[in-house]
């Protein structure tokens, strides 16, 4: 585990993983989905949009990823962009 962030709803936890793929944790129904494609490399970040909706990681293979969030679908992911580093 690289990182953890609870929703702001509550109903789930994203936790960073050293596999490069965000996992989404529903602690009420047990539910556990990876974000696919995910990164090449580690998870540094995860983040939670305020209405729960959307999750997004950062990893060390330099890009940032956003996923839609739904409750009869695995995370769908639906922006990749690649981080320069100066």
């Amino acid at each position: 585990m690289t990182s953890v962030q609870y929703s702001p709803s509550g109903s789930f936890v994203i936790v960073g993983t050293e596999e490069g793929k965000p996992i989404i944790l529903e602690p009420r129904t047990g539910r556990k989905e990876k974000c696919r494609p995910g990164h090449s490399q580690s998870t540094i970040q995860v983040l939670v949009s305020p209405d729960s909706d959307f999750v997004a990681s950062i990893g060390m293979d330099t890009q940032a990823l956003i996923y839609r969030l739904s409750a009869v679908e695995e995370p769908q992911e639906v922006a990749r962009f690649s981080i320069t580093r100066k």
